[in-house]
């Protein structure tokens, strides 16, 4: 695994790349790094080329100095993507990952091969208050441990307290950046075909989420798979099955 960073107009986006072969890019979620997708990187990294920046906003990548938007997010992660250099990349994005792969795609969606969406969140649930976010994310933690075992501690949780500990005002920012998106607007210009892929046990993201992602979509379909709302971090044996049988 190598490591280097990316500068960009708001600041360095640290990245993380694995194996060799086609591109594949991974777009993590809330409150994790990159080092938190180790697997990812590893079972991907067998067949392709798996390229996982932490997200602006979380170390060690850098930190906003001011309450990000929508603009900021998509020019950062646009310098990312035309600096990394790529050609016809899959590009998957993962809960809040999901969000900024969308930004990302609506900008340079001639270049992509293909966007896969995991567990996203973006669209705005009328029966969710604020609270009821932080009841199921303690829920969802809790179920993680039940599914994935003492796994959660080394990497989910450890990346977690660090953000706590070095970011913490960026873990509340981000939060409500993803609410803030409006990931409907955003889909109707999506036009490269996208796969929304959700957990069969995730209580924390409903999947009419993605249902409703995917009835704007352009070119949309949408599959469940085992797991909750992060299976990928822990078991991305099926997201290679994905990419496989798309026939990447």
């Amino acid at each position: 695994m190598t490591q280097y960073d990316i500068k960009t107009r708001h600041g360095n986006i640290h990245t993380l790349e694995q194996g060799a072969g086609k591109p594949v890019i991974f777009l993590h979620g809330w409150s994790i790094d990159g080092y938190a997708c180790r697997r990812v990187l590893h079972t991907l990294g067998k067949r392709y080329r798996v390229i996982v920046p932490t997200m602006p906003g979380f170390h060690p990548s850098f930190a906003w100095k001011k309450r990000v938007n929508q603009q900021w997010m998509t020019e950062a992660m646009t310098d990312w993507f035309d600096a990394v250099d790529l050609v016809r990349p899959v590009l998957i994005g993962h809960s809040l990952g999901g969000v900024n792969a969308m930004l990302l795609a609506s900008e340079r969606q001639s270049i992509l091969r293909e966007l896969i969406l995991i567990d996203t969140v973006g669209i705005p649930l009328a029966s969710r208050k604020s609270i009821d976010w932080q009841r199921a994310w303690v829920k969802k933690r809790a179920q993680s441990f039940s599914m994935y075992g003492l796994s959660v501690p080394f990497t989910i949780d450890r990346s977690f307290v660090k953000q706590v500990l070095v970011r913490p005002k960026q873990l509340t920012s981000l939060s409500t950046f993803a609410t803030q998106v409006d990931c409907a607007k955003v889909a109707k210009t999506i036009t490269v075909p996208t796969l929304i892929v959700w957990g069969a046990e995730d209580y924390f993201t409903p999947i009419t989420i993605g249902e409703t992602l995917v009835s704007i979509l352009a070119k949309g379909k949408i599959k469940t798979v085992p797991g909750n709302h992060d299976w990928p971090i822990f078991n991305p044996d099926p997201l290679l099955e994905i990419l496989e049988a798309e026939g990447y």
